[in-house]
């Protein structure tokens, strides 16, 4: 088979063996909007005659509303693409915006499907550096980009907010190389602390940003559904890359979606997730600072998942493995990818899906596996290595 065969088949199978951190990323199936939602789907889902192009634009002009008013959105509804999934988008974007070898600059605290779609798609990566006030382009060192890729309201998973003077510096950098700013704004209805900003494509005045989201977090993993906004001269190549190579959304479910956000149900249930999710999350940081020693909490300010860091560089490979499989845990090394730089140990504990019962419960087994590995003197493996270079070093110079 071709190489490009052999790297998606590889790359399924890092697919298959990142289990914990899809585990991570769930909603909560019980925060559902399910009475208002399910009677929707049930009626276009029933009516007799599909109209795909009337659902398509139903759905456009009901998302062009809803950003417009939330997050400072420019556009009209041509520009709106639906597609199925974020991996769908990523994809969809690099088929139109890369060519093998293109050179493009992404978080350092990656979501494995965007290193994925686009080591398939032969991009060259760069990382960017986060700290706490989210992504800083300016300390990017590599090759001009032909695209960045930015989670400016809550990247994954730390949940960081990116400050307007960093937003400040990638629409300048972009404008600087001529690049495309690839913009997904998840989580920006689950934000808690400190001011809404508004979305990089309102801010950016080259044009160049293509703003994308889905209702995984809001309507449930089961929705398969989101959007990109692209820039108004590319409106028209989107659709048709959409159209041929992508199984887009069905109908019943644009229409449904689209009643449910005219009918302004989808501004009360996202109010609603909000509350729920911050206070899930202020209970497990409470108890993570209370029950787990020598550990630091990296408090989020958007979504539902909590990182911790281990001062004392644990294996937090070896530290999810003896947790099993069943809890929505999984290591902070997983999600950081520069190879120049010291990949951090911890844990990903994901809120979405956990009761109060359920929070206790996992803090507790995080606590007794910390003490276990502590016990027995497991490192992590940058720890290791780079001990067994000093004492290689060390032969070799005796």
């Amino acid at each position: 088979i071709s190489f490009r065969a052999r790297h998606w088949l590889q790359s399924a199978d890092d697919r298959r063996s990142t289990s914990a951190i899809h585990a991570v990323r769930g909603p909560d199936p019980s925060l559902y909007p399910r009475v208002g939602l399910a009677r929707l789907l049930t009626e276009e889902f029933s009516k007799p005659v599909s109209d795909d192009a009337g659902a398509v634009q139903r759905f456009q002009n009901a998302v062009g509303s809803l950003v417009r008013h939330m997050r400072g959105i420019r556009c009209v509804p041509e520009q709106i693409v639906p597609i199925a999934s974020c991996t769908q988008g990523i994809e969809l974007a690099a088929r139109l915006m890369l060519d093998p070898g293109d050179c493009v600059y992404v978080e350092e605290a990656l979501d494995p499907c965007i290193r994925q779609s686009l080591e398939l798609a032969g991009a060259q990566l760069v990382f960017m550096p986060c700290d706490g006030q989210g992504v800083d382009v300016t300390k990017a060192s590599g090759p001009p980009p032909r695209l960045i890729i930015v989670c400016p309201s809550a990247n994954f998973p730390l949940g960081r907010q990116m400050s307007e003077l960093r937003r400040q510096a990638v629409i300048e950098r972009a404008e600087a190389y001529g690049a495309t700013i690839l913009e997904w704004d998840r989580c920006w209805g689950l934000s808690y602390t400190g001011g809404r900003n508004p979305a990089i494509q309102a801010q950016a005045r080259h044009g160049s940003v293509v703003y994308f989201d889905t209702f995984f977090e809001s309507l449930g993993a089961h929705s398969r559904l989101g959007y990109l906004i692209v820039p108004h001269a590319m409106a028209e190549q989107y659709a048709r890359m959409a159209e041929q190579t992508a199984s887009g959304p069905a109908s019943f479910l644009l229409s449904a979606v689209a009643r449910f956000i005219e009918g302004h149900q989808f501004k009360v249930h996202l109010s609603s997730l909000r509350t729920e999710y911050a206070r899930r999350l202020r209970r497990l940081s409470d108890l993570a600072r209370a029950s787990l020693d020598d550990v630091r909490v990296i408090e989020p300010n958007a979504g539902y998942t909590l990182a911790i860091e281990f001062p004392d560089h644990l294996d937090d490979v070896e530290i999810c493995r003896s947790l099993g499989i069943n809890l929505p845990v999984a290591p902070l090394s997983r999600f950081f990818h520069d190879p120049q730089r010291a990949q951090p140990a911890g844990l990903v504990i994901g809120a979405g899906a956990m009761t109060e019962r359920m929070l206790e419960s996992v803090v507790r087994q995080i606590g007794d596996a910390l003490a276990r590995a502590r016990n027995s003197g497991i490192r992590s493996r940058n720890q290791t290595m780079s001990r067994s270079v000093k004492a290689l070093s060390a032969e070799l110079a005796s």
